[in-house]
């Protein structure tokens, strides 16, 4: 994928999602690095070594995302268990999980190789919006600070996992609740808003995107876009390209779309 990029001439991030300790971002893994001081260090030292090191002086890398979705207690959070930051907050607390000061250590491994390569980290819970309120300001001028977001599911991600399921389309009611533009930039997004007002650093809307083609999708991903450049944010669509029309594997395609979210897209840039 390097190679790929440097022939490309494309600037690129390399984003971590599995290294000592973690499985990788799965509702099911039960991970040890939370608590497991060696398994950090040695995740660092990953960091450090095996990316930061050896690429950080190809000029088309901009940036490592140390860490990709954070999601300590994920099991209690699916099943209910935890239902509100507080909640989460004080299971954290209890059973010695510090996100925020493990990645305080991954940065500082980072900066041993490389004194202001962007470092990218993200929230616990996913880094989904909701979440936000648990995450801190880091000592280090080059960090970018990284949320996802699918919210509503049952738009972006229906059960019955085929297009224009949902029975409702966007702007609308959704879920039984209503949703549109305002929703997302002021309610939705109300966390990243206080945490980007507080401390002026600069936000990634890291991930966001359909699973299918959905009644007014295209309205959807325009305004996720419109509100991150209005207010300055970075961002990424989530996007999966496949060689097939098959559709059962068109997931997160836009280019097998109708042609309005392929054209919405191209807007953007």
């Amino acid at each position: 994928m390097v190679r790929f990029c440097r022939q490309a001439e494309l600037q690129y991030v390399i984003a971590v999602r599995e290294g000592p300790g973690r499985q990788t971002v799965d509702e099911e893994a039960r991970d040890s690095i939370w608590t497991n001081v060696a398994e950090q260090q040695r995740y660092a030292e990953m960091l450090r070594d095996d990316i930061v090191a050896r690429y950080h002086n190809d000029p088309l890398m901009v940036g490592i995302n140390v860490m990709v979705e954070p999601n300590p207690l994920n099991r209690e959070i699916s099943d209910g268990q935890i239902e509100t930051p507080a909640d989460l907050s004080r299971e954290l607390s209890d059973r010695g999980i510090d996100v925020n000061a493990m990645m305080g250590r991954f940065i500082a491994a980072v900066r041993e190789a490389d004194s202001s390569l962007p470092v990218i980290v993200q929230c616990v819970g996913w880094s989904n919006p909701e979440w936000w309120g648990l995450l801190t300001k880091q000592d280090d001028p080059y960090v970018v600070y990284d949320f996802h977001t699918y919210s509503p599911y049952d738009l972006t991600h229906p059960d019955c996992g085929q297009p224009g399921c949902v029975g409702a389309g966007y702007p609308g009611t959704i879920g039984g609740e209503r949703w549109d533009r305002s929703r997302i930039a002021n309610s939705l997004f109300a966390r990243v808003n206080q945490f980007q007002a507080t401390h002026g650093v600069p936000i990634l809307m890291g991930e966001f995107g359909m699973e299918y083609a959905q009644p007014g999708g295209a309205q959807f991903l325009s305004d996720h876009v419109d509100i991150g450049l209005q207010r300055g944010w970075h961002f990424c669509l989530w996007n999966c390209r496949s060689d097939t029309r098959d559709p059962s594997v068109l997931s997160f395609d836009y280019e097998k779309w109708d042609s309005a979210y392929w054209n919405e897209i191209l807007t953007w840039f």
